[in-house]
């Protein structure tokens, strides 16, 4: 076994220990054999990572696997891109929006269908409009309304929708009036 760290960054200047992985050997003289090893946290966009060992090592590469988030419980703040004058940044959460804020999740994969979502926020208007777009593979964009109705507390909300299905980059857009903290989404299998 040849043990072998991953840090995010620089291991010598500030970098973090993300793991380390026992490196089996293949048996076999000047060949590469593949081994799969789960990440302690997620990986999100571009990052500059390292790889370290103290052993002597011929080291052919590696590739994450991507992936599919579609179903998955989904953090506001863990949004593609957002877009919009009015809100803050806090944590997981994105808070305080108002007018005409956009968040977009790319790549979402719903293979078959989904028909509902549930929303976990708060609002102080009676209803807070918020317009769900989704375009997918074909370019063709499509909006749903969803009224979220008041809760001074987080609360999650369900709605259901028109079938989305296969891949697609949905859009959370907040119309004006919008006082609305977004805590977390997910879509129902």
């Amino acid at each position: 076994m040849v043990p072998v760290e991953m840090w995010r960054g620089d291991p010598d200047n500030g970098g973090r220990l993300i793991s380390v992985f026992e490196f089996r050997n293949n048996g076999l003289w000047n060949n590469f054999a593949p081994q799969e090893f789960k990440l302690p946290e997620r990986m999100r966009g571009t990052e500059n990572i390292a790889f370290v060992t103290e052993k002597n090592a011929v080291f052919g590469g590696f590739e994450f696997v991507p992936i599919n988030r579609a179903f998955e419980h989904i953090n506001a703040a863990d949004n593609d891109e957002i877009y919009g004058d009015d809100y803050k940044e806090e944590g997981s959460r994105v808070i305080d929006i108002g007018n005409n804020v956009l968040l977009t999740f790319k790549g979402l994969d719903f293979g078959k269908g989904t028909t509902r979502i549930t929303v976990c926020g708060r609002t102080v208007n009676a209803l807070n409009p918020i317009q769900l777009r989704y375009t997918g593979t074909d370019g063709e964009q499509h909006t749903q309304l969803l009224e979220f109705s008041q809760s001074y507390d987080y609360a999650e909300q369900g709605f259901p929708l028109e079938t989305i299905a296969g891949k697609n980059d949905v859009s959370f857009v907040f119309m004006p009036g919008s006082k609305f903290d977004f805590d977390w989404f997910r879509f129902g299998e």
